[in-house]
């Protein structure tokens, strides 16, 4: 009965290869987005025997992932198999073992679990903005370092500060970046025809075995290391508190080891990107609309105090702030295809064939896109969640920016937080404007984003200084405070 249904429309296929060589290849989601006024809203591709499907709007991207639930993934051949990142729970198969992961994951990171972090959270956040003290140029790779600091402290119990926070944060961005890459549709050869896989290592021009083998080598490093300083800890008389150690507590802890290294994986690995993309874009649009800054940091004055740090029991007194933190994701969000589903069956859809085994990509970037406010999704406007500012407010990113239906982030209320507590610290200590070159002119309309899952800003200068030398003072008074004390927020199990 389904063979009758017609596929979702598409670009014409061509003999054998079928749409191949239309996939586009960089900002792959904003490609599909300009699709839609030519196939709609549902679109269709083949790539010689891949079937993929792109959800375009968020009505259809609920329907199917979320309530008709097409909970399951494809796994790449080479990040998936090969390198073996389809044990982690955001890769695995709609199964048993994703369940266990899952159940994990949520006794880490539900609302109330997660309230035991907000002081380390709130540690890192200080430390990063007293390096902005000293040195503004280099807010980067400070992002970085504390984005990282935040999850690997939380997941395995690392102390912000300690020296073996940097070793696992610089294998961990390497790992990453081999990720996003091969999460791309048509990202290695050995995905779209997987019998490439039993070619000898040793024939010309084969490269496949060794990308493999060092994949694999540095994954189980990035998963491992950290995994075994937990363990080494517990054996010390005071561990420090963590997801990890938390489980490995557990009564059936020994049978469910594997699934723990993996689980937290997937946590430190996604968690500290995703928030580190935000923030940079966050600090880009600040410097290209001053007058939004100036209107967070007057909410931020009059609320919270001139150039006090707010906690997130203040948040529900800010909706300008709230309001700015849902148009950062909006505006231009950090996975912007998100995470493939896969159907693990036929189903008809509209009226169209839905064949078992495609894979399913909802396009966050064109549903990010909505005018329903009247304000241009172009602009950076918080006014446009603010029934205040608008008849009707815009789709809230919260329903779609972390995922959909059981797929959905499980980190998305601690990686919340986070961006909190980042986004009110810069903008109630720093003034954030364009770094303007020797031309007198600044470079940020045509700033870099980087490619592949993830995409986010990756070099720009901006000018960050400090609002008044009394507060960049208290700042490092701060700072000082918490290098001092043992072990800074940390708490022993």
């Amino acid at each position: 009965m389904h063979q009758l249904n017609p596929l979702p429309p598409g670009p014409k296929q061509k003999p054998i290869v079928g749409n191949l060589f239309d996939m586009p290849l960089v900002d792959t989601a904003k490609a599909f987005a300009k699709w839609q006024g030519l196939y709609g809203d549902i679109i269709y591709l083949e790539a010689l025997d891949q079937r993929i499907m792109v959800l375009n709007s968020f009505e259809h991207a609920d329907e199917l992932l979320s309530r008709k639930s097409y909970s399951d993934r494809p796994v790449p051949m080479m990040l998936g198999e090969l390198m073996g990142l389809g044990q982690s729970f955001p890769l695995l198969r709609y199964c048993t073992a994703w369940k266990d992961q899952r159940k994990l994951s949520h006794l880490a990171l539900n609302p109330g679990a997660i309230k035991g972090y907000t002081s380390l959270q709130a540690e890192a956040v200080i430390l990063f903005l007293d390096s902005l003290v000293e040195n503004p140029s280099n807010f980067m790779s400070q992002l970085r370092l504390a984005s990282g600091r935040i999850v690997l402290s939380m997941t395995y119990g690392v102390p912000v500060k300690s020296p073996e926070s940097m070793n696992f944060i610089d294998e961990l961005e390497i790992m990453m970046e081999i990720i996003g890459k091969g999460m791309m549709p048509g990202a290695y050869l050995v995905d779209t025809f997987p019998w490439l896989r039993h070619i000898p290592s040793w024939v010309p021009f084969n490269n496949i075995h060794t990308i493999a083998t060092e994949g694999r080598t540095r994954l189980l490093r990035v998963i491992g290391l950290p995994f075994e300083y937990v363990k080494q800890q517990l054996a010390s008389s005071s561990p420090n508190a963590s997801f990890t150690a938390t489980c490995l507590q557990e009564e059936d802890a020994a049978d469910m080891e594997h699934h723990i290294r993996w689980a937290a994986g997937s946590m430190y690995g996604a968690g500290s990107e995703t928030t580190m993309g935000t923030i940079l874009t966050f600090i880009l649009a600040m410097a290209l609309y001053p007058d939004i800054q100036a209107k967070i940091r007057m909410e931020l004055d009059r609320v919270i105090g001139h150039g006090q740090l707010p906690t997130l029991d203040d948040r529900s007194r800010l909706p300008y702030v709230n309001a700015a933190i849902k148009e950062t994701m909006r505006w231009d969000p950090v996975v912007p295809l998100c995470l493939p589903h896969f159907t693990s069956k036929e189903d008809v859809y509209q009226g169209f064939r839905v064949a078992k085994g495609t894979i399913v990509f909802p396009n966050i970037w064109a549903i990010s896109r909505d005018n329903v406010s009247g304000i241009p999704p172009e602009e950076f406007a918080p006014e446009r969640f603010l029934d205040t500012c608008v008849e009707k407010t815009a789709l809230d990113p919260y329903s779609y920016a972390f995922g959909f239906g059981r797929r959905i982030c499980p980190g998305r209320f601690f990686a919340d937080n986070s961006i909190f507590l980042f986004v009110t610290g810069l903008v109630s200590n720093f003034v954030i404007s364009p770094a303007v070159g020797s031309d007198g002119k600044h470079s940020l309309l045509k700033v870099p984003f980087r490619q592949g899952l993830m995409r986010f800003p990756e070099s720009f200068q901006v000018s960050i200084l400090p609002r008044s030398e009394q507060l960049a003072a208290e700042l490092q008074a701060r700072a000082r405070e918490m290098s001092e004390s043992d072990d800074g927020c940390r708490s022993n199990l």
